[in-house]
Order: C-alpha cells, then structure tokens, then sequence
C-alpha cells in the first residue's frame, strides 16, 4: 500500500519562504554595502563636473563682455 502525496499547508510553506528569503536578504545586503563603500567613482565625476563648469565659465564671460559691449554701442543701457 502506497501513501499519497501531500501538499503543504501554511506553516509549511512559511518555513519554506523563510528557507529561501534569509539567504536572498543576506546577500542583498552584501550587496548594498559594497556598492555604499566604493564611492570612488563619485569623486572622480564631481571633480569632472566642475572642470567642466569652471570651463563653461570661462567661456561665458567673453560672451557676456561681448553683449554688454554691443549693447553700450546701440545705447541700452
């Protein structure tokens, strides 16, 4: 004689959940606390950004020497 099968009622299926979801969490974590430490990369492009400013800058300022320079001309003020 051969028992049937059984399927697995709540409590066991939240055992199985908790089986499968601590490992998930754990290397979630993991995860989430290497990609905090290395912010490396960050420095380097805000260092990059404001080159990039001061540059911009620096070439808006003959432009803006040039307007100021032609509106004397046409007298508007």
């Amino acid at each position: 004689m051969t028992t049937p099968l059984q399927v697995p009622g709540g409590p066991e299926l939240v055992v199985i959940l908790f089986i499968f979801l601590i490992p998930v969490a754990i290397i979630a974590g993991i995860v989430y606390l290497l990609q905090r430490g290395s912010n490396t990369g960050d420095e380097q492009r805000i260092e990059e950004l404001e080159r990039q400013v001061e540059e911009l800058k620096s070439d808006a300022e003959p432009r803006e020497e040039s307007e100021r320079t032609n509106d004397v001309e046409r007298g508007n003020d």
